[in-house]
């Protein structure tokens, strides 16, 4: 998901005095050519009923909510064509399972979401190309002009293995209350049953583990293992990412309950496809002065906290 003013104003341009260009929407930003964050997805129109495979289909998600002084809101697929984002779907549930304003509330605000995206059929239907989703509101004072928001700007193209090589899956579960990223005073509720993801160019792996052991000491000073504890430990490297996309990272990503982590590099010594795991440090992007886009590493460890020897 991303939150309102992740995007960037479009200036459209006309062609000729007799052949204009239809003015899209002026959108919600914070900083001038910052907030428009394109990221990568794939789907399979190779083989589109094979729309279970995780490795060749992402799977997004996108919601909004507003207060009570929104009278409605519309969710449309766009998808840029000629340099202007166009309409091209008023989500209905074709491309996912879709939430309409209103049904899901909490906490005096109305909710608008599409889980799941298939963009496979997307991409069967529309082809490739660069795509978002809007929500387009009304406000209850006539006299209040709204400005739609605005997901992340999706470059959606047919899987292959060389198209998908440098680049990591991230999938997370948020089933919690969390802070906006963008307004820190105000917290929301995710939607039941809440699932998203994102597409980075990264490499995880470089498998390690660590080691915790408890004793008892004898008399003599012998020691004797009561227990090994075995945690499996993992890395993740990223390209130079937006700081956007940082604060969505390190937020729904790594505040949620569940994160699997798929891995697209041919050349990594370990394969991780949907790799359970939780945050095992702090999040620190190595940021340059006069340099927007950071990279980062993060250490993960297991979800699964199995490999334990009893020694007694």
């Amino acid at each position: 998901m991303a939150t309102r003013g992740d995007v960037q104003n479009i200036t459209l341009f006309t062609i000729s005095a007799e052949t204009p260009l239809a003015t899209g929407p002026t959108f919600k930003e914070g900083f001038t050519g910052e907030c428009c964050v394109d990221l990568f997805l794939f789907g399979d129109n190779s083989n589109p009923t094979n729309k279970a495979n995780p490795f060749r289909n992402d799977k997004t998600s996108y919601f909004e909510y507003y207060s009570n002084d929104t009278a409605t809101a519309v969710m449309k697929l766009q998808k840029c064509v000629n340099g202007i984002m166009t309409d091209q779907h008023t989500i209905d549930g074709t491309y996912g399972t879709f939430s309409d304003f209103g049904e899901f509330q909490s906490d005096n605000r109305k909710y608008i979401s599409l889980k799941s995206i298939d963009w496979t059929a997307i991409l069967l239907d529309f082809g490739e190309g660069k795509y978002r989703l809007i929500v387009e509101t009304t406000n209850i004072l006539a006299s209040v002009v709204t400005v739609p928001d605005c997901s992340f700007t999706y470059t959606l193209k047919n899987y292959t293995d060389e198209r998908a090589d440098g680049t990591v899956f991230i999938k997370s579960e948020p089933r919690n209350v969390m802070g906006n990223i963008k307004r820190p005073s105000e917290a929301f509720t995710f939607p039941p049953d809440w699932s998203d993801g994102i597409r980075i160019p990264a490499w995880f792996g470089g498998d390690f583990s660590e080691y915790e052991e408890e004793k008892v000491r004898y008399s003599t000073g012998f020691k004797q293992d009561l227990t090994n504890d075995q945690t499996a430990k993992y890395i993740l490297n990223t390209g130079r990412l937006p700081a956007i996309a940082h604060n969505y990272i390190k937020t729904n990503v790594l505040q949620a309950n569940v994160i699997k982590i798929t891995d697209y590099n041919t050349d990594n010594a370990n394969r991780h496809t949907e790799t359970v795991v939780k945050n095992a440090g702090e999040y620190s992007p190595n940021w340059i002065k006069r340099v927007k886009n950071a990279t980062v590493n993060i250490e993960f460890k297991s979800a699964f906290d199995n490999l334990r020897a009893l020694n007694c």
